[in-house]
């Protein structure tokens, strides 16, 4: 019997996953089972497949749910369901005073056991009992929540948060100067912390604080924001994060810009981008991904077209390209889109505004 490699396994047990919450006709429970039943090394498989790309969810509901890559898992057998529980490493909680302390639950009973949980995310309104949820979950390596509860924990954790490498501010109160003080204030307790991502409506509530005390561990920050049509970008960041992250390593800044009401651009105003990012200059690398949408009656479309043609490597369609300006230790992507009439009711950040940014996205709950 040829066996197949390990990493070969791996994707088809992965593939296999992925294709039972799609098909009803397959009886997802029915293929796991199966995948469970066939070997240990399927099981072996089968649990890293969970471990990677499976979330627990819905645990307002007094039972349990699973999520996949934004599509529910349909386990309705309870060994099944114990087995999910065991394995996975990413919990999504909207509101902890809803079950962590209902203890007649079987999975709050699993939950509170098994230490384990590694990605953890928390919806905007929840309320937190942080020196008992970090007690429940000592191994955290990311975490997503508001910025406010961002500052709860790091004044109520009780110790260091020793495995933290990662977190993601977005969706609630708080802004990333507040999370950021907090963080100054606290920093012993996150030894590890590499990674921040901050989501914000707007580029103008985006600020570093100006403060003597540094923060040496972190290496990488992506900031995720929006402007108005037409409005300056605002680079301050760039000079706030020279000076509290001195071993900075990336800084990504991404800026989406709708433009429904306005049918002419201004091709002065992105001429100042472009003259504000030649001026930026620093130790880490920069990433400035500027995104606009147009109506579709703008009138100077190929005007605009042709002025960044001049400014960089131009791809793309007269409707949908993008420029790119790259030196030694940063780069200027800038994309526009001028939509159809049939899309113009559609979601104005939708999957077409895609940031390329899988790796960063893939440990991100849907919810």
């Amino acid at each position: 019997m040829v066996h197949l490699k390990s990493h070969l396994l791996l994707e088809v047990t992965q593939t296999v996953s992925k294709r039972s919450q799609f098909e009803r006709l397959y009886k997802p429970s029915l293929i796991v089972a199966n995948l469970v039943a066939a070997g240990r090394r399927s099981l072996i498989a089968l649990r890293e497949v969970v471990k990677c790309d499976v979330w627990l969810t819905g645990v307002r509901s007094g039972d349990i749910e699973f999520e996949s890559h934004g599509y529910n898992l349909i386990i309705a057998e309870g060994f099944l369901k114990k087995l999910y529980i065991n394995w996975a490493r990413k919990l999504y909680v909207s509101d902890f005073q809803d079950w962590l302390g209902d203890l007649k639950l079987d999975f709050v009973k699993i939950l509170r056991e098994k230490e384990d949980i590694e990605v953890l995310s928390i919806g905007r309104h929840s309320r937190n009992n942080w020196p008992l949820i970090l007690d429940l979950f000592p191994k955290l390596v990311s975490i997503t929540m508001a910025p406010v509860h961002f500052a709860e924990m790091m004044r109520s954790a009780p110790k260091e948060l020793f495995y933290l490498e990662e977190v993601r501010l977005k969706d609630g109160e708080g802004s990333l100067g507040s999370a950021l003080e907090a963080l100054l204030v606290h920093r012993i307790k996150c030894p590890k912390l590499e990674t921040i991502f901050y989501t914000d409506d707007s580029m103008n509530a985006v600020t570093i604080p100006d403060s003597n005390i540094a923060f040496p561990a972190l290496k990488h920050l992506k900031i995720i924001s929006t402007v108005k049509c037409c409005d300056p970008l605002d680079f301050s960041v760039v000079d706030g994060a020279k000076k509290l992250f001195p071993y900075l390593e990336t800084l990504s800044i991404t800026v989406d810009s709708y433009c429904q009401q306005h049918a002419f651009r201004n091709l002065d105003n992105i001429e100042h981008v472009y003259d504000a990012f030649n001026l930026l200059h620093s130790d880490f690398f920069i990433e400035l991904r500027y995104r606009e949408k147009f109506h579709p009656d703008l009138e100077n479309g190929q005007d605009l077209r042709q002025f960044l043609a001049a400014k960089g490597k131009l791809h793309g369609n007269s409707n949908n390209f993008t420029v790119q300006r790259r030196y030694l230790k940063k780069a200027l992507i800038h994309e526009v889109i001028i939509i159809k009439y049939e899309d113009i009711y559609i979601n104005v950040y939708d999957s077409s505004f895609n940031d390329g940014l899988s790796d960063d996205s893939s440990d991100e709950f849907s919810g």
